[in-house]
């Protein structure tokens, strides 16, 4: 029970970190000007996950390395579609709009965000149907 737990709380702070990432990146040419807070938050976030990644170093639970395997293999078709759709949709030459830099890369980080959500909560699925 406390491995599974401490593998709950790791993507759980996957997706605050990929949240947090996102949301910096819209709030970035708005009129908060919070540079330093931003850095500090993230350096904090990433001090967490940095602690929480040595504490849980080596997963022995051989169910709970079943069921990520499987979800892995899960996202990965997920970012191959959705990357896929994106570059078809980016370089059809019907496109009559111009994307800048910044929007393709925050389209990516939504993606990214799906994904790991969609990591989580398929990891709690498959935890409560025992795989």
């Amino acid at each position: 029970m406390k491995v599974k737990m401490n593998t709950k709380l790791r993507l759980v702070m996957e997706v605050i970190t990929v949240l947090y990432l996102f949301l910096s990146a819209l709030l970035q040419n708005s009129d908060f000007n919070i540079p330093l807070l931003l850095t500090l938050i993230w350096s904090v976030i990433w001090f967490l996950i940095f602690l929480q990644g040595k504490r849980l170093g080596g997963i022995k639970d051989e169910l709970i390395i079943s069921i990520l395997s499987k979800i892995n293999g899960i996202v990965v078709y997920f970012f191959i579609f959705a990357i896929g759709t994106l570059c078809v949709f980016l370089i059809t030459p019907y496109n009559s709009f111009f994307i800048s830099k910044v929007t393709i890369g925050i389209y990516l980080m939504l993606i990214l965000l799906i994904a790991t959500v969609v990591r989580l909560l398929l990891f709690i699925y498959y935890d409560k149907k025992g795989m």
